[in-house]
């Protein structure tokens, strides 16, 4: 068990071995070159910018006919315990399609059909760890921007341990993965039923007669600005569109990597995004649990006049009438950089009784609120042990007992 053998990628267990990619799976392709007219309804055509680790951006995929899905499948189609895997731009991103019932293809998109649940489950978690990593950085290529040939997967080599470790180890990774899932699962929920309230609290229900206001009536437009290059070896944790599209977690940088200004970040604020409001990205910050929080200028950021309208004000920023209006109200030359100014964003309104039910609101939607912060709490911590685990699980220097 403790045995080791050396290797060209270092040692490993000497009961593990390393086979082509081509030889793990019974096929490695790389989806259709071909170039589908995109459609308004249709099949979704993945492309590498679309993988997002654990899920699929599906909103922003390319849809194209059945006949075209038709015409490419064979090639192209994605089956269940496929991995695909990003060969272009940001490469190496991975997602192991767990369901049966699927209908999408991929382009230029590398495409590992394992036909198998644990030979793909441990495919994913191989080309995640940092064994995985250093091999598939190995294979770029390109100048202008990074690329993976499709015959460079074909020859990837994979860590293959016995089946029994093979199967000790997902469980024990999957464990960790399905608790993280599940607690982004009861996220969605709360913010969904949070969401319900707030439209029939203020939409359903709404009577004639309701005062009007505008954001700014109740909520503080915070403009406070810091140059982080003035303190280079400061820590910032950064509230920044890549961070929130990661998982809304700020990253820490060091003040010498930020390059302009950024606004500061106080308690009880909630950032929303001026970049493509028809993909809204609002931030709720309740407490600080990082020094020095900053956000990019994407977002703007607001406060509640008084601390008890927290929920009220995180539920209207995420309501559909504010998502419909900001987003006929953005404007710029390219559909995926068009913004709203501040002042769309100040200036838009409600009705309600008083402000007092504005108080009375939030105290029905706080419990949900510090529950979905809560849950938020868990999956960083169980993140963090998965990503400890994980390179010392996939490299055979932990192992586990199998039975």
């Amino acid at each position: 068990m403790g045995e080791f053998q050396d290797t060209a990628y270092g040692p490993i267990p000497s009961k593990w071995r390393f086979v082509p990619a081509s030889e793990y799976c019974s096929r490695v392709t790389d989806g259709t070159h071909d170039s589908p007219k995109p459609q308004v309804v249709g099949m979704p055509l993945v492309t590498s910018k679309h993988i997002k680790g654990r899920s699929i951006d599906f909103e922003t995929t390319y849809l194209i006919t059945k006949q075209e899905y038709d015409k490419i499948n064979q090639r192209s189609a994605v089956e269940q315990w496929d991995v695909i895997i990003s060969m272009i731009g940001t490469c190496g991103m991975t997602y192991v399609e767990r369901n049966h019932d699927i209908g999408y293809a991929v382009k230029n998109v590398g495409l590992f059909k394992t036909g198998d649940r644990l030979k793909a489950l441990w495919l994913d978690y191989f080309l995640k760890s940092s064994v995985g990593r250093n091999i598939l950085d190995q294979l770029q290529g390109g100048t202008t921007q990074a690329y993976i040939a499709l015959g460079a997967l074909r020859s990837l080599p994979v860590l293959v341990p016995t089946k029994n470790e093979q199967e000790a180890i997902v469980t024990l990774l999957g464990s960790l993965d399905d608790k993280i899932d599940l607690l982004h699962r009861q996220n969605k929920t709360l913010e969904a039923m949070a969401e319900t309230l707030f439209r029939q609290w203020f939409v359903e229900e709404a009577e004639e007669g309701w005062e009007e206001f505008v954001l700014t009536d109740v909520a503080t437009h915070c403009k406070d600005s810091v140059n982080p290059g003035k303190y280079p070896t400061r820590v910032y944790h950064h509230y920044s569109l890549p961070a929130y599209d990661e998982g809304r977690k700020p990253s820490p940088e060091l003040g010498e990597e930020i390059k302009s200004s950024k606004y500061v970040v106080p308690e009880n604020a909630v950032l929303i995004s001026k970049l493509n409001p028809r993909f809204p990205r609002v931030w709720p910050i309740r407490k600080r649990k990082h020094e020095h929080p900053i956000s990019s200028t994407e977002f703007q950021v607001f406060v509640p006049k008084k601390e008890e309208m927290f929920g009220f004000l995180y539920c209207f920023l995420i309501s559909k009438p504010v998502q419909d209006e900001l987003a006929s109200a953005a404007s710029g030359t390219s559909g995926s950089h068009q913004r709203v100014s501040p002042d769309d964003i100040k200036n838009l309104s409600f009705q309600a009784k008083s402000k007092q039910q504005l108080v009375d609101f939030s105290k029905g939607v706080d419990p949900m609120l510090e529950k979905i912060e809560s849950n938020k709490d868990q999956v960083a911590n169980l993140t963090a042990l998965r990503d400890t685990l994980l390179p010392k699980l996939m490299s055979g220097e932990v192992r586990v007992e199998c039975s």
